[in-house]
């Protein structure tokens, strides 16, 4: 699955532009979440996304400022095989703008608005629609704790109306996303809450020098009141030993298609009276 592939011209110390396929400036970055399995965000596109434009990058002593154009996303929408999700099938997107701001009130703490706005193909209506997203965020880091806040408020007008099979109450809000190969319905419309918090312990075990111990909560909150809400927790540890990352994490949720048992429609209209389900996980990865 293709990740990033993209060329940069750094024009001084504080200005940079990149090309290719890279990530949207969107949100707490580089991850706004410590586990292996992210947090609600990225299961709708809002979080370590990947797709092909034009990014501009100022590091400036308190301010940052990052801009980006793409064009579409990494692959054609009947190709689920991606690592980012996007919207796939029938729809896909293009002509996305993204701005982020930064602000360092310390050298610890930063603040943050991100802004994301974008059209929506249908390529067999031949017809557009528009989506966007706005949040605000925070990221601190005091000595060995590590907290990351956002909150996020985002939407579609997808063109054509898109009926969830069934049932009564579906509607123009659900699209089609994908990544890993296996696309599920999204109730495209909400605003997502997320709470991070992680522990750093440095440590001397032979080749192991850090155990990272991490809380991580998400909730959508769905815009259709028929919908039932989504929720996501993991509580877990990374262990470091050199370029080896492994991460152990128990990974809860509700109405979520990777850790519930209604994979093609939990974060669409779910489940009333769903119950939480849990994986215990362990991957091991080498990064080189």
């Amino acid at each position: 699955m293709p990740h990033s592939a993209w060329a940069g011209y750094n024009f001084n110390e504080r200005n940079m532009v990149q090309v290719g396929l890279h990530q949207v400036p969107f949100g707490n970055q580089t991850y706004n979440s410590d586990n292996w399995f992210f947090n609600i965000p990225y299961y709708l596109g809002l979080e370590d996304d990947y797709d092909l434009g034009i990014k501009y990058i100022y590091s400036g002593d308190r301010l940052g400022l990052v801009a980006g154009f793409y064009k579409n996303a990494e692959l054609s929408p009947y190709d689920y095989g991606r690592y980012s999700y996007d919207f796939v099938g029938e729809f896909e997107e293009t002509n996305q703008a993204n701005v982020k701001l930064m602000y360092y009130l310390t050298g610890d703490t930063r603040i943050g608005v991100s802004g994301q706005l974008g059209q929506i193909y249908n390529n067999v209506e031949d017809d557009f629609g528009t989506h966007h997203a706005l949040a605000v965020h925070m990221r601190g880091d005091y000595n060995r704790v590590g907290v990351k806040l956002q909150a996020m408020s985002f939407g579609a007008d997808i063109p054509q109306q898109v009926l969830v099979p069934g049932s009564e109450i579906g509607g123009n809000d659900i699209i089609t996303m994908g990544a890993y190969g296996a696309p599920y319905n999204v109730a495209y419309g909400g605003q997502i809450y997320t709470a991070s918090i992680n522990y750093q312990l440095p440590v001397d075990w032979g080749p192991v020098s850090r155990l990272v111990f991490y809380d991580n909560y998400s909730y959508y909150d769905k815009s259709n009141e028929n919908y039932a809400d989504t929720q996501m927790n993991v509580l877990g540890m990374m262990v470091t030993a050199g370029s080896v990352y492994t991460y152990i994490d128990y990974a809860s949720g509700l109405n979520h298609p990777w850790l519930s048992a209604n994979y093609a429609d939990g974060l669409a209209e779910g489940l009333a009276d769903a119950e939480w389900q849990s994986r215990f996980n362990i991957n091991i990865g080498y990064y080189f």
